[in-house]
């Protein structure tokens, strides 16, 4: 431990000598996206965005800021082991190990804390929106522990209860993302994760209700767009459902281009009116209403990394590696 704060501090003190961090000549392909920064070996987690800027986080607490994905420099070092950021509710939003979290209202100035529901599980997904006209966030992680916070997420955090993942005091299921969606003017809040397990909410009363994805596979990423929720997992599967409140199950998407792979993650780009999917051998695809998909050809983009983080910022769609290495589309 010792000695990765040693060279954790030296990487940040490198970083820091500039504000701004260059961007490396860009190296075009054929799926017009280009290779931008590397942190070297430090590991994006995961990426958000206001649709004006973007912020990345690491495993090792770094917060990374752009304005538009392609120049970034460093905001802030913090003592938590990130694993999810989002945006919403006019906050960034980021959440780590041992319920270890973080915000701000631009993306530059962070302030961070524990949610004490969530300690000392970790944190695995955050999301926020709006729920019977309140700003709401959502923290879920570890033991299928899931903490709310009603007005900011700097308020107090209460417990959510009665999900499908298992209660807070109990040994439960892992909850691995939520997602944040509006269904008929109402907002919903959707978390997956093990077993194929599907958890959502509408209202304050902090009890989350189970839905079913049909499968026993693992559900790793969640998001909503063109009037959908699309979830992404194990052995390639995809699940979509339109109205997760009325409607209990989850209909499979045609993913057979995926093979067996499992799939990290999906985002949605408002812009385009895409959903973004990525999973493990870099596979990536997209897909519009996520019936089916068509794979985009990276070729040795992330010849040395693994993707792990996917974010979209107007027209622009952007993918972070597991060694800090970052892609941008025109």
């Amino acid at each position: 431990m010792a000695f990765r704060k040693i060279v954790q501090t030296l990487i940040i003190c490198c970083l820091f000598a500039s504000c701004s961090i260059p961007n490396t000549p860009l190296t075009p392909n054929p799926a017009g996206f280009h290779q931008g920064f590397s942190t070297g070996f430090l590991e994006i987690k995961a990426l958000a965005s206001d649709e004006k800027s973007v912020v990345a986080v690491t495993y090792e607490g770094l917060i990374l800021y752009s304005r538009d994905g392609v120049l970034w420099e460093n905001v802030a070092n913090m003592d938590i082991n990130f694993n999810a950021v989002t945006y919403g509710e006019g906050y960034y939003f980021a959440g780590g190990e041992a319920g270890g979290a973080a915000f701000s209202t631009d993306g530059r100035e962070w302030k961070s804390g524990v949610i004490i529901p969530m300690s000392p599980k970790d944190i695995y997904g955050v999301s926020a929106g709006k729920i019977m006209g309140r700003s709401v966030f959502v923290a879920v992680g570890n033991d299928g522990r899931i903490a709310y916070s009603v007005g900011g997420p700097q308020g107090k955090w209460n417990k959510g209860s009665f999900s499908p993942f298992g209660e807070v005091d109990n040994a439960g299921e892992t909850i691995r993302a939520v997602a944040y969606g509006v269904v008929d003017g109402a907002g919903v809040f959707v978390a997956v994760g093990d077993d194929g397990k599907i958890a959502f909410t509408n209202d304050l009363s902090g009890r989350w209700s189970g839905a079913r994805s049909g499968s026993n596979w693992t559900l790793y990423g969640v998001a909503f767009g063109n009037d959908k929720f699309v979830a992404v997992g194990e052995n390639g599967m995809v699940k979509y459902c339109a109205d997760p409140v009325a409607t209990y199950n989850w209909i499979a998407g045609d993913s057979k281009i995926f093979g067996t792979i499992s799939l990290k993650s999906v985002a949605f780009n408002s812009f385009k009116e895409i959903f973004v999917v990525f999973g493990e051998q870099n596979a990536v695809a997209y897909s519009d209403y996520a019936h089916s998909w068509t794979a985009a050809s990276f070729q040795n983009a992330f010849t040395d990394a693994n993707i792990s983080a996917v974010v979209s910022i107007n027209s622009r769609i952007i993918l972070a590696g597991s060694d800090g290495t970052i892609l941008y589309s025109n």
